[in-house]
C-alpha cells in the first residue's frame, strides 16, 4: 500500500526546490516559508505627491510614509463668501453682511388667515394672527346651533322636544346642604333654587348685652339693661324695676322742694305765685324786669315792688310815665344804667354753674342708656350694627353675594356640562 504521509512529504520537498523569492521577499526551501526582506522591500516602494494642499513623502531608509495635511492658509484659500456673508482669507473668519443678507431674504404669505411679511430694510418678519372675523368664518352652525358674529347659541327653533328631553336627562344638581335648597326637574329641565327660610336665617342670629332674639325679632332685654345702671348723688336706682328716683315727684304738675338749687341754665316760672322764703336774696344781675311782656306803658302800669308788712310800694305809673313811692324816699339820685341790656346779651347759660347736683333730663337719660348698649356682629352672612348716637340697632340680611357663596354645582359627567357661577 502507498504511505500517503510519506508521499506528501516527498512531493512538498520536491516542489519547494522549484520556488524562489524576489522583490522584498526571502524564501526558505527547506521549510517552505516566505519572509519579508524589509531592507530590500523599502527600496522598491516609493511615494508620489500629486500636488494640491498638504504633502506626501516616503523615506526608503526607514520605510515611513509621511502625510502633512493642508496648512491654515491653504484651507482658507479654498473658501469664499457670498449671499449675505463676508470672508477674511487672512483670518478665516466669516461675518454676516446684514445689509446684503436682508436683500436676499424674503417672505411669502401663502394665504389663509392672518398675514406674514418681511421688511428687507430692517430685517423684521411680521406675523399678524387671524382676525376675529377670519376665525369666525371657519365656524358654521349645525343642527340646533346658530352662529352670528362669533356668538354661538342654541337655535331652539331647530331643537326638537326629543333633543331637549335627552339633554335634560344628562343634567343633575347637588344640594350640598346649608340654608335654602336647590333642585332640578329633568322632565321640565327646570332648576329651582329656594332661598333660606325665615327660620334658617334666624338660626344664625344670637343676642347679648341687653338684647334677646325670638323668632327673628330683636328686643331689648330690660332686666339685663337695668343691671347696667346705678344711682348717683341725689338719685336712687332700682335695678329690679328700672325706676330712677330723686326722692320726690318732679312732674310738671308737682310741687318740688330742694334744700338748695343751682340753675346753670334759664329758669322760667309760669305759676301764679312765686314765693321766696330765703333770708337773703342775692341777684347778680343789675336789672330786674317787671311786667315782662307788657306791650306798652299802660300794660305795665302798677308794676313794681311791694314790701310786705310795711305796705311800702315802688310802682310804675303809666300816667306821667313815672315811678311812684308810697313811702318817703331817702337818698341821693342814683341815675340810670342804660348798658344793662347790652351786658346781659354777653352772658349765656354757661355762666350759671349747675354744680354737683345735676338735674334729671330726658336727653341725659337717653344718652346714658344709648352709651351703655352695644352690638356684637358674630360673623356669618349679613351684618348687625348699633349706632350709640341714635340708639338704633340695624340688622342687614345676607347679600346676594353671601347667599351665592353657599351654592355650588357638580358636573356628574355624561354629555353636556353643568357649572355654577357664584359671581352672577
Amino acid at each position: 500500500s502507498i504511505d500517503s504521509s510519506e508521499l506528501q512529504s516527498y512531493f512538498r520537498q520536491d516542489i519547494r526546490g522549484y520556488i524562489s523569492a524576489d522583490k522584498g521577499l526571502v524564501y526558505n526551501s527547506t521549510t517552505g516559508n516566505f519572509d519579508v526582506d524589509s531592507a530590500n522591500l523599502r527600496t522598491i516602494i516609493s511615494a508620489v505627491d500629486a500636488g494640491g494642499d498638504g504633502s506626501f513623502a516616503y523615506n526608503n531608509s526607514t520605510g515611513v510614509f509621511t502625510y502633512t495635511g493642508p496648512s491654515a492658509a491653504e484651507v482658507r484659500a479654498h473658501l469664499s463668501a457670498d449671499k449675505g456673508l463676508v470672508y477674511n482669507a487672512s483670518t478665516g473668519n466669516f461675518d454676516v453682511d446684514s445689509a446684503n443678507l436682508r436683500t436676499i431674504i424674503s417672505a411669502t404669505d401663502a394665504g389663509g388667515d392672518g398675514s406674514f411679511a418681511y421688511n428687507n430694510s430692517t430685517g423684521v418678519f411680521t406675523y399678524t394672527g387671524p382676525s376675529a372675523t377670519e376665525v369666525r368664518n371657519h365656524f358654521t352652525g349645525g343642527t340646533g346651533i346658530a352662529i352670528s358674529s362669533g356668538d354661538i347659541k342654541i337655535d331652539s327653533s331647530e331643537l326638537t322636544s326629543l333633543y331637549r328631553q335627552t339633554i335634560r336627562t344628562y343634567l343633575n344638581v347637588v344640594d350640598a346642604g346649608g340654608d335654602g335648597s336647590f333642585s332640578y326637574d329633568s322632565t321640565l329641565g327646570k332648576f329651582t333654587y329656594t332661598g333660606p327660610s325665615a327660620s334658617e336665617v334666624r338660626a344664625h342670629l344670637t343676642a347679648n348685652k341687653g338684647l334677646n332674639v325670638s323668632s327673628g325679632e330683636f328686643n331689648i332685654d330690660s332686666a339685663n339693661v337695668r343691671g347696667m345702671f346705678s344711682g348717683g348723688t341725689g338719685v336712687t336706682y332700682t335695678a329690679g324695676s328700672g325706676v330712677i328716683a330723686i326722692g320726690q315727684p318732679v312732674a310738671t304738675t308737682d310741687s318740688v322742694t330742694f334744700a338748695g338749687m343751682t340753675v346753670s341754665g334759664n329758669l322760667q316760672v309760669t305759676g301764679t305765685t312765686t314765693t321766696v322764703n330765703s333770708t337773703t336774696l342775692d341777684v347778680a344781675d343789675k336789672n330786674i324786669t317787671i311786667a315782662k311782656g307788657a306791650v306798652n306803658a299802660a300794660a305795665a302800669d302798677g308794676g313794681g315792688i311791694t314790701v310786705d308788712g310795711a305796705g311800702a310800694t315802688l310802682t310804675y305809673a303809666a300816667t306821667g310815665d313815672k315811678f311812684v313811692f308810697n313811702k318817703p324816699f331817702e337818698g341821693s339820685f342814683l341815675g340810670a344804667d342804660s348798658d344793662f341790656d347790652a351786658r346781659l346779651a354777653t352772658k349765656t347759660t354757661t355762666n350759671l354753674t349747675e354744680g354737683n347736683n345735676l338735674y334729671y333730663t330726658t336727653a341725659r337719660a337717653d344718652s346714658d342708656a344709648k352709651a351703655a348698649l352695644f352690638a356684637i356682629d358674630a360673623g356669618g352672612d349679613g351684618s348687625f350694627t348699633y349706632d350709640s348716637s341714635s340708639g338704633v340697632m340695624t340688622y342687614t340680611g345676607p347679600s346676594a353675594t353671601e347667599v351665592r357663596a353657599h351654592l355650588s354645582a357638580t358636573d356628574a359627567g355624561g354629555d353636556g356640562s353643568f357649572s355654577y357661577n357664584n359671581s352672577t
